[in-house]
């Protein structure tokens, strides 16, 4: 925006109301550095990403500039999508796109480990600046979307008969929550910070969860696929899913059989909120291939027959069209607190257990 005010010929002020000062240092120095050099033979900043990695390099040790600098690009170009401050109910989708919601998420969890990563590198005496100028932003910025990506879980568990999924999710958007606070318990009160001068940037609070009034005591099956399709049907070889869930009481144990050229990632277990399930096309196949995905109750009785489809379209290029497995991984982050998902949980159980910082801030009887 300032390359194009410069280029219509606005050239004698530039003024930019900063807020907070000092987390935003690096954001100050650019602005400046850009206003004082802009135009000239050999510009600095016309190449933002590294000029913010000779910035990070000349203000803190241990040659992490590159990688902050990445780290920091694919913050903000995330986080532009939907700024902390304007996050709402239903922001991104959990349905549409096969789950848009959960691959913000993934990103976001990325640059949370990487970010705790380098500041678990520097000394002792240069993490508190790092924390502020670099790690805080991500830690809000996971907390923040995380807590709404769980609020709105809980709404939609509850609207698909998921009562204890519903519940659960709703609690870990409240720990999320606290996990902030705790957080920005740290900044302003362990970091000696004036927190009236230099405050915390702004984000959305409380996120929108809907628990259940009412559970009932017996198990029962509740089977959801991707997209609220009624089947599923596979023209690249990617991958979808499939979600079981439980809209009683209790523990609910299921089994899955499906034909032989799909692949699942799991095919048994007992769940007492909600798993998902992925499944791609074990490969290319030469025909068109249906069949039936049977998932049962074990202790319910009940099961739910899915209609699935596989036809990869080839081309002369490449073999086939649109090969893509990008969200294989993605789809896979968020357990589901279910016992017999390996990973359910482990997303809110990073954000707990971060790099000593909120538990520096609990010391201190945050509350």
């Amino acid at each position: 925006e300032l390359r194009k005010a410069y280029g219509e010929g606005i050239r004698k002020l530039w003024v930019i109301n900063t807020g907070a000062m000092k987390p935003l240092e690096q954001e100050i120095t650019f602005f400046l550095s850009l206003a004082w050099n802009i135009g000239k033979p050999g510009e600095k900043t016309a190449d933002v990403e590294k000029w913010t990695a000779d910035w990070i390099d000349r203000t803190f040790s241990g040659n992490i500039g590159k990688k902050t600098a990445v780290l920091l690009n694919d913050f903000s170009q995330l986080t532009n999508e939907r700024k902390l401050e304007m996050m709402d109910q239903f922001a991104f989708s959990q349905t549409a796109d096969g789950d848009e919601a959960v691959t913000r998420i993934h990103t976001y969890e990325r640059l949370f480990r990487e970010g705790n990563r380098i500041y678990a590198e520097l000394p002792e005496a240069e993490r508190p600046a790092f924390f502020e100028l670099v790690l805080m932003r991500l830690h809000a910025g996971y907390f923040t979307n995380l807590a709404y990506y769980y609020g709105d879980r809980s709404t939609l568990a509850n609207s698909q008969g998921k009562k204890q999924a519903a519940l659960f999710y709703a609690k870990e958007a409240r720990k999320l929550e606290d996990t902030r606070r705790r957080m920005l318990y740290f900044y302003n009160e362990k970091m000696l910070l004036n927190p009236e001068g230099f405050p915390p940037p702004r984000a959305a609070m409380m996120p929108v969860c809907t628990p259940p009034l009412q559970i009932e005591k017996e198990p029962k099956l509740c089977v959801t696929v991707w997209n609220n399709e009624k089947e599923l049907s596979f023209h690249t070889p990617c991958t979808k899913w499939l979600e079981i869930g439980n809209a009683g009481g209790g523990s609910l144990e299921f089994s899955i059989e499906a034909p032989d050229w799909l692949e699942l990632s799991c095919k048994s277990g007992r769940i007492e909120t909600e798993a998902r399930i992925l499944i791609k096309p074990v490969e290319v196949l030469s025909k068109k291939e249906t069949g039936i995905i049977r998932i049962a109750a074990g202790n319910t009785g009940e099961s739910v027959e899915l209609p699935v489809s596989c036809e990869i379209e080839e081309t002369e290029e490449d073999g086939v069209v649109g090969a893509d497995g990008a969200l294989e991984e993605a789809l896979g982050v968020i357990g589901r607190g279910g016992r017999d998902d390996g990973q359910a949980g482990r997303v809110h159980e990073q954000a707990l257990h971060t790099v000593g910082v909120l538990r520096a801030g609990a010391e201190g009887g945050a509350h």
